[in-house]
């Protein structure tokens, strides 16, 4: 009987042993352990030491408890002194400076920081009392426990008015404007530099006051903006489980301002696709300071944390919940915006008094020239609009105002542009493009003036003679010929149309050949031309259109276009 009570004695201590191992909340105090029967009790504290009797009492002694020595675990690409996953203490710190680290475990910590340009990823439940995600540190839960408040830091580099949302749940419009030195307004000064967005109001920008109070509520967007370049800093509790914002079309203004309500990257293309069924089309706008830049999967993004954008909702949509997935989640490594590989596609850019517009044409297989959801997206219109440039389908809806356009790889189709300005304005078309073959060449058509200019090469100036608000005067013509190079003496050379299909050229000198090609870049004709002095040149049936003469001597090459009608 006594050998049997001394195993029990010595299981007893061996579990007690490992208990001491363990990461639960252990007491502070020790005491004495008695049992009978077989049956033992004892409270621990983190270490012990024990003497044991093996009489009639079975009695263990307390022992005396020994401090746990704090710990700081540190993430540089690795953990050092320990991957502290599942084994730090509720007193313990954990750093995470450079690199992405993953909590592998369920971990107690005591304060929990992820340096700017960090991330975290936990796999199991983590404890702290206080996590700080420094500017461009992100964290992503899953659908994990997460039990402490969490401080998100953004840096707004300007006093310029920003789009934001609260990347955590608990967060308040009274602790922003406390914690935070907003712009005052100038007219109101009552009035702070923070807003809501209500589509239902003819002016829907609502200013907070130096005394509003509420919730600033998960996927909800509003605008900032600060006395002095700072960062704002959001706190609250992680959300872990997808995040509904409901919406309702048919308010004449069916822009709703969103935002990212996580603590890490969501990505637009997934967002949009989840959402179609609610939205006019799948596009996103968002506020770069200036202008409205617009997305869609053409043109994706990774949406920053605490980072507020716009979406047009269904006009037949009532009481329907827009969802941000928890699964659609990414750490990123830039605080802003990562675009895909990029796709063929130029960019119209109109200019004047340091205000800028762009429209963006996309060449992507299988689009058709009508309205394809997803690829091509209309300006935004939340707001009212006095600067913009824009194109229209050449297809149906040819109304349709576009920040983005997407026509098939091989459309070599006219694309109407039009300009939103006050008239007297002078502005500065440019372009840029990306992935265009070598040899295309891009051309903007002005009807007024009618200048033909190659926009792949130089800029362009034009004065808006009346209040412009719609298409008529500027056209983009896209060509795969080689027509920019002008080194020919053009001062004694004229060419011109003499009648539908006839071409007259005067002052040269030397022989010379003829080329003409359609827009598209097409070879209509060719001929050489003998004679000096003056040459008439007679056309093949053609359509009418807009077509380049192309003249080449043994001294250069001229160019120069004309309209057929």
């Amino acid at each position: 009987m006594n050998s049997m009570k001394k195993a029990i004695l010595i299981t007893f201590l061996f579990c007690a042993a490992h208990l001491l191992y363990s990461q639960e909340s252990v007491a502070s105090a020790s005491g004495k352990a008695t049992g009978t029967a077989g049956s033992v009790s004892y409270t621990v504290g983190q270490v012990f030491n024990a003497n044991v009797t093996g009489n009639n009492s079975n009695t263990i002694s307390e022992g005396v408890q020994q401090q746990h020595e704090k710990i700081t675990y540190t993430f540089n690409t690795s953990w050092l002194p320990n991957d502290p996953s599942g084994i730090s203490f509720a007193e313990d710190d954990i750093l995470v400076d450079t690199g992405n680290a993953i909590i592998s475990n369920t971990t107690f910590c005591n304060t929990l920081t992820v340096n700017s340009g960090a991330s975290l990823s936990s796999a199991l439940a983590i404890t702290f009392n206080k996590m700080t995600l420094k500017n461009r540190a992100t964290f992503i839960p899953g659908n994990n426990t997460v039990t402490g408040d969490i401080t998100f830091e953004r840096s707004l580099p300007n006093t310029d008015w920003h789009l934001i949302s609260s990347p955590v749940s608990g967060e308040s419009v009274e602790d922003l404007i406390a914690n935070h030195s907003l712009a005052i307004g100038t007219e109101d000064t009552d009035n702070r530099g923070l807003a809501s967005f209500v589509n239902t109001d003819s002016n829907p920008w609502n200013y907070k006051s130096a005394t509003s109070t509420g919730a600033l509520n998960a996927a909800q967007g509003y605008s900032i903006k600060l006395q002095a370049a700072a960062d704002i800093s959001f706190t609250g509790n992680a959300n872990t489980s997808d995040v509904n914002y409901t919406v309702s079309g048919g308010n004449g203004n069916n822009f709703y301002l969103l935002g990212n309500p996580f603590t890490s990257y969501v990505n637009s293309k997934v967002f949009l696709n989840k959402n179609t069924a609610h939205l006019s089309e799948e596009t996103i706008w968002l506020w770069d300071g200036t202008t409205y830049q617009t997305y869609n999967a053409v043109s994706p993004l990774e949406i920053a944390p605490a980072q507020g954008f716009f979406v047009d909702i269904d006009d037949n949509i009532s009481n329907q919940n827009i969802v941000f997935e928890t699964s659609n989640q990414s750490h990123q490594s830039t605080d802003t915006f990562m675009r895909e590989a990029p796709i063929a596609n130029f960019e119209l850019s109109i200019e004047s008094d340091n205000t800028k517009s762009a429209t963006k044409v996309f060449y992507v297989a299988g689009k058709t020239t009508g309205f394809d959801n997803g690829y091509d997206s209309k300006l935004f219109s939340g707001l009212a609009n006095s600067f913009s440039v824009y194109t229209e389908l050449v297809g149906d809806k040819q109304e349709e105002k576009l920040a983005i356009q997407t026509l098939d790889k091989d459309d070599t189709s006219i694309i109407p542009v039009g300009v939103i300005a006050n008239a007297g304005k002078e502005i500065t078309f440019s372009l840029e493009s990306e992935n265009l073959n070598e040899d295309v060449s891009i051309y903007l058509e002005d009807k007024l003036t009618g200048a033909f200019i190659n926009v792949s090469e130089t800029t362009y100036k034009a004065t808006i003679t009346e209040q412009a608000q719609g298409v008529g005067r500027f056209y983009i013509h896209t060509t795969g010929a080689s027509l920019s190079t002008e080194n020919l003496n053009t001062n004694n050379i004229s060419i011109y149309k003499s009648s539908f299909n006839e071409i007259t050229i005067n002052g040269l000198t030397t022989e010379a050949t003829f080329k003409m090609f359609s827009v598209t870049g097409k070879e209509v004709m060719q001929t050489k031309i003998s004679l000096n002095g003056s040459a008439k040149v007679s056309l093949p049936s053609l359509i009418s259109g807009v077509y380049i003469i192309q003249l080449s001597t043994e001294t250069g090459v001229m160019n120069k276009k004309i309209s057929l009608e």
